[in-house]
């Protein structure tokens, strides 16, 4: 007899909650390719209101920026527990949820650059 659709849930909730500790080494793990790294980014932009069309343009587009765009410093890697002053982020305006520009940190807590720019910056 086949399953129902409850069964089958309530039976991958069972494997679920019997392989939890598999199933978080394996997300984990992929978190940390490149395909997780980009979705991880994406899902981030999202949740702090960015809009865009083309979500895998701006991503690639983010990759290939090495210099912020007020400063021109270059982009330093994001360390944990450190300052992280120079590494880049997305900035986006607030109102709308259009990117701006691939900016510092430091530049990007300046209040006074609310400037819009050109897009795409590369």
């Amino acid at each position: 007899m086949p399953q129902t659709r409850q069964q089958r849930a309530l039976q991958q909730k069972k494997w679920y909650l019997a392989n939890i500790k598999q199933v978080n080494e394996a997300k984990k793990r992929y978190n940390k390719t490149p395909m997780g790294k980009k979705i991880k980014k994406i899902c981030r932009w999202k949740e702090l209101g960015v809009k865009y069309d083309d979500w895998y343009e701006l991503y690639d587009n983010y990759m290939c920026a090495t210099n912020c765009q007020k400063c021109n410093v270059e982009f330093e890697e994001f360390i944990i527990g450190d300052s992280n002053n120079y590494c880049k982020v997305l900035d986006h305006d607030h109102d709308t949820g259009e990117p701006r520009a691939f900016l510092c940190n430091n530049c990007n807590k300046d209040e006074r650059f609310r400037i819009k720019l050109s897009w795409p910056h590369i």
